[in-house]
């Protein structure tokens, strides 16, 4: 079974000129891609750049620090990008099921970190240029990004077209998937588990 890995990052706006006008009156609504096609040096992956957002801020810190700390989330409004990076699934976690209620999923392996330092000296010196610093701390990890794939897939015949593992029983999740994309299924699942429901419904 596979899932993509997922590393959290903060992008930092050096040039002090840029981060001006009103951050009070502020909606952090954008969002840019960057895209790394599969090559046999690195696996592809996706980074998703976008403002920094107050909700963050509440999640991490009790609200009884909000007002004293209200100065900061302004500040960061106008310094702070954050970063996600998804990477496909055949370079990400990889799991067993173990048939254990207490811990069903085993893990096989483990993302090679070293493609992941690959992926930020190149970022690194690519916003350089333009006034943006990645500090050098290592990227948060995320536990998963809940999209396994694989254990059923129909690439090992493991079920047919619809889905079917026995009469009556069909499953329509991303686990008929081969493998996680670096860019999210959940649209892709959700099509795929109405053609599905529409032809066994027939």
């Amino acid at each position: 079974m596979q899932d993509n890995t997922i590393y959290q990052f903060p992008i930092l706006d050096m040039n002090l000129r840029r981060a001006k006008g009103d951050l009070k009156r502020y909606n952090a609504f954008s969002q840019l891609l960057i895209m790394n096609t599969p090559s046999d040096e690195l696996p592809g992956t996706q980074i998703q750049i976008y403002p920094h957002f107050d909700s963050l801020f509440r999640c991490a810190v009790p609200p009884a620090l909000w007002a004293l700390l209200g100065w900061t989330q302004q500040m960061a409004r106008g310094r702070v990008l954050w970063a996600r990076l998804y990477s496909q699934g055949k370079a990400g976690m990889r799991y067993r099921l173990t048939g254990n209620k207490k811990e069903p999923l085993e893990v096989v392996s483990e993302p090679d970190r070293g493609d992941l330092l690959k992926i930020l000296q190149a970022l690194r010196r690519e916003l350089r240029a333009s006034g943006f610093w990645i500090p050098p701390v290592q990227p948060a990890q995320s536990k998963t990004s809940s999209h396994l794939s694989g254990p059923f897939s129909w690439q090992h015949e493991a079920v047919d077209a619809q889905g079917q593992v026995t009469q009556g029983l069909h499953i329509v999740d991303g686990t008929l998937f081969p493998e996680s994309p670096v860019t999210s299924p959940t649209f892709a699942i959700m099509a795929n588990a109405m053609r599905i429901g529409f032809e066994v419904c027939k």
